[in-house]
C-alpha cells in the first residue's frame, strides 16, 4: 500500500456520505460551543447552558466515534448511519468513564469549571433572577 492510496482511502471515507458528515461536523460545533462563549464575561447562566449542552453533545460524538470503529473492523466502507442516539450516547459515556478513569487529571475541565461556575456565582442567585 503506497501513500497515495493511504491517503485517498482516508480522504474517501469521512466523505462517502455528505450527511452524516456534516451532521457530526455540527455536533462538534455545537460540543465547542462553551469554549468560545467564555470570553462573553460572567453571563454565568448561558456558559452553564453552553456547558451543559456542549457536554451531551460530546458524549454522542464519543458514541459515533465508537460506531466508526466499529463499522470499519467490520469491514463498511462509508460512515455509518445517525440512529439509535440513545445508544451513541450510552456508548459516549462508557468512553467517557474510561477515559476519566485511565487520565483523571485531563478529564474536560470544562465540565469542572461548569460546577465551580455554578457554586460560586453569586451564591447561585443568578439563575433565579
Amino acid at each position: 500500500m503506497d501513500l497515495g492510496e493511504i491517503i485517498g482511502d482516508a480522504l474517501r471515507y469521512p466523505l462517502s456520505n455528505w450527511k452524516n458528515f456534516l451532521i457530526l461536523g455540527i455536533i462538534f460545533v455545537v460540543g465547542g460551543l462553551y469554549n468560545n462563549f467564555l470570553s462573553l464575561g460572567n453571563n454565568t447562566a448561558l456558559i452553564v447552558l453552553l456547558g451543559f449542552v456542549g457536554f451531551i453533545f460530546g458524549i454522542v460524538a464519543y458514541g459515533y466515534e465508537i460506531r466508526i470503529l466499529k463499522s470499519s473492523l467490520a469491514g463498511f466502507g462509508e460512515l455509518p448511519k445517525f440512529n439509535a442516539m440513545f445508544d451513541m450516547f450510552i456508548d459516549g459515556l462508557k468512553v467517557l468513564i474510561v477515559y476519566s478513569f485511565f487520565n483523571p487529571f485531563d478529564f474536560d475541565f470544562s465540565f469542572w469549571d461548569i460546577i465551580l461556575r455554578i457554586c460560586f456565582s453569586n451564591n447561585g442567585n443568578e439563575f433565579f433572577a
